[in-house]
């Protein structure tokens, strides 16, 4: 069930930015490809990461044109302190936490708080190409999940690789934590 509200939250998401043109011991598996992309989903033990972020309730609709604001925030606070993009889904309302990771404190302001991407049982993945079709890549997670019996604690992120003109060149790790 918890699956089925993840699927049509991704599908949401998916269509929603589609309709914008932008988004944003290990066990290893070869999901082989999930719309004509390969994936190897590992699951890793994750330490927490901090993170630097303003916090949303938002829609899988409205999303798309919301998130570019939010990380211009962060980014104005932090100026070149700033490291790579992240964007945290606590669940499937969606409420996201949009940011940066940090390396080292800052002072919070206004709408920008610390927070961390979560510490534990993880299971990723990592989508490479435009993020108009990161869709699969979560899609080959939850699949792989199901595959194994492992249960979506519904808390994933997203780590986006540093800029690339050329989409096909994109780096995005996707990952799942684990309940």
């Amino acid at each position: 069930m918890a699956h089925d509200r993840m699927r049509r939250s991704l599908a949401a998401r998916a269509q929603a930015v589609s309709n914008a043109g932008t988004c944003p011991g290990p066990q290893s598996f070869s999901l082989g490809s999930v719309s004509g992309m390969p994936y190897e989903v590992t699951r890793v033990a994750s330490a927490a990461r901090p993170t630097a972020v303003v916090a949303e309730a938002t829609t899988w609709d409205a999303f798309p044109t919301l998130w570019p604001s939010l990380l211009r925030e962060v980014r104005a606070l932090l100026g070149d302190r700033s490291g790579l993009n992240v964007m945290l889904y606590q669940d499937d309302v969606p409420n996201v936490e949009v940011g940066v990771l940090v390396a080292s404190s800052f002072v919070p302001s206004g709408r920008v708080t610390a927070s961390w991407l979560p510490g534990g049982d993880v299971a990723m993945t990592v989508h490479r190409g435009p993020y108009e079709k990161l869709e699969s890549a979560h899609r080959a997670v939850i699949e792989w999940c199901e595959a194994h019996g492992l249960a979506l604690a519904g808390v994933r992120w997203e780590i986006y690789g540093h800029h690339e003109d050329d989409p096909a060149q994109r780096v995005t790790k996707v990952h799942y934590l684990l309940g």
